[in-house]
């Protein structure tokens, strides 16, 4: 009797360990397809990021059933936030502070067996890939092309990183002058011996494609709370902020100060700027842009500008040395004055022609934000994963 006893006793233990193991290795899984799930969910939000990078500017459920499974991805206060557009941090999911130019979503999955498992990432628009592009050809005179990680680093240890030239026709380049990455063109490159290239120098290779931005996708005019300027001449100091809409030819003469400004020139009107440029904001014009600068300093401004129609940037302040900080971007040519350097990028899908001494470094700080346009109005660009986490 005892015997059978010891029998059953061992018996029992062996179907509840082996229960307890059932159980543990169910557990396991349901985690697994929650796990899977909630990655399935980022990687839907990514792809949908890529396409338009306003998705979640609203607030916004993204989810969906998977064989049982499901995913849930909520944009809104507290939740995942769309910052790529944005110039400041904006506060997250748990108080988290997002950066500037960024997206950070918070995915959650759930499997049929009630696992939960809970994923965050931060993600950005890839940088522009040359600081110095055109469709057509590139034409510079003892100019400097270069890249630093960010304005910082460059103030204190000068333009170290790679900056690459790409000219969809060909590129020309004399006077002493430095291009820190490579040349590349589907045409000829004629480089001075004078000119120290430190990649490659590809000639008829493969073209690139260089951003093909929709300017009139732009138009803010019917935006709720828009500032409507008339056609016309501006002076003194002019602080802009938020949605303007311009309705015809404008200069402006004197300092323009934007604060997160998003000013439409419409009508094919022409922009005109008399002085100084700086702040925070982005500027289409439907005409032609022309921007008569004085000395601009290294002040933490970042502006994007998108011309349909010519482009030109001269320097007053001779011998100094002006600058713009941000991304210069026309559908037709592009021009710097003597001694104009870019902090940032200059994209032109005519020509491209530097007149000397000047300088483009590739910022991503001054250019990330552009991105978020041009991915806009230009059929998508790729996200880059900054970092990804599971969370408690």
């Amino acid at each position: 009797m005892l015997v059978v006893c010891l029998i059953f006793f061992f018996a029992m233990a062996v179907v509840h360990l082996s229960l307890f193991h059932y159980q543990a290795a169910q557990r396991q899984s349901q985690s697994l397809r929650a796990l899977e799930a909630a990655q399935s969910g980022l990687a839907e939000v990514v792809r949908r990021l890529s396409l338009d990078p306003r998705v979640g500017r609203t607030p916004l459920l993204v989810s969906e059933d998977l064989q049982g499974a499901r995913y849930e991805v909520r944009f809104g206060p507290g939740q995942s936030v769309n910052n790529l557009a944005g110039f400041l941090p904006q506060t997250g999911w748990r108080g988290r502070s997002v950066p500037a130019h960024c997206a950070h979503l918070v995915a959650e999955g759930f499997s049929p067996g009630g696992g939960h498992r809970l994923i965050e990432a931060v993600v950005h628009l890839e940088a522009l890939p040359c600081p110095v592009q055109s469709m057509g050809g590139v034409i510079g005179h003892a100019m400097t092309v270069a890249g630093a990680s960010s304005a910082e680093l460059f103030e204190s240890d000068g333009a170290r990183l790679p900056g690459s030239i790409y000219g969809g026709s060909g590129v020309w380049l004399d006077g002493i002058g430095v291009v820190t990455g490579g040349i590349r063109t589907p045409g000829n490159a004629a480089v001075a011996s004078s000119v120290l290239v430190t990649g490659k120098v590809e000639e008829h290779a493969e073209p690139l494609e260089v951003p093909n931005l929709d300017i009139t996708t732009f138009d803010n005019a019917s935006t709720p709370g828009v500032r409507v300027l008339t056609s016309g001449t501006y002076s003194g100091i002019l602080p802009l902020r938020g949605s303007v809409y311009v309705e015809g030819d404008v200069k402006f003469v004197g300092p323009v100060m934007l604060d997160s400004a998003m000013i439409y020139v419409g009508n094919g009107g022409n922009l005109e700027v008399d002085g100084l440029m700086t702040g925070k904001g982005t500027v289409f014009v439907t005409g032609k842009t022309v921007i008569s600068a004085g000395v601009m300093v290294n002040d933490g401004s970042q502006i994007a500008i998108f011309s349909q129609k010519d482009l030109t940037v001269s320097n007053q302040g001779l011998p100094l040395v002006s600058v713009f900080q941000g991304v210069l971007y026309s559908h037709g040519k592009i021009s710097l004055g003597p001694a104009v350097t870019v902090l940032g990028a200059v994209i032109s899908r005519a020509d491209l022609e530097f007149a000397g001494l000047n300088q483009i470094v590739s910022i991503p700080e001054h250019s990330a934000f552009a991105s978020f346009w041009l991915a806009r109005g230009a059929g998508g660009a790729p996200m880059k994963l900054d970092y990804w986490a599971e969370l408690p």
